[in-house]
């Protein structure tokens, strides 16, 4: 572990850009309904529940992604076909 992660001022760095982004995040989400409504996908997501999607702290961003394309309304990916090999 780097020393920088136990000082104060990595804490106080921290707290100033967990801010910046926190700022962001109506705005955030706001562009991520019209994103979808522009894909297709005009769901009935408020956007509180977009924000808190984008408030969470999932380990894997994998997960936070398809937690925001489902409450925006995207629908799940298809299940591939089964092909017969030749």
């Amino acid at each position: 572990m780097s020393v920088w992660v136990t000082t104060p001022a990595y804490a106080a760095a921290a707290r100033r850009k967990l801010a910046e982004l926190e700022a962001t995040v109506p705005a955030d989400a706001r562009a991520a309904l019209a994103w979808a409504a522009n894909a297709g996908f005009p769901g009935k997501a408020d956007p509180a529940s977009i924000e808190a999607v984008l408030r969470s702290h999932e380990v894997f961003v994998e997960e936070s992604f398809m937690a925001l394309l489902d409450r925006l309304g995207f629908p799940g990916a298809a299940e591939p076909a089964d092909h017969a090999t030749v």
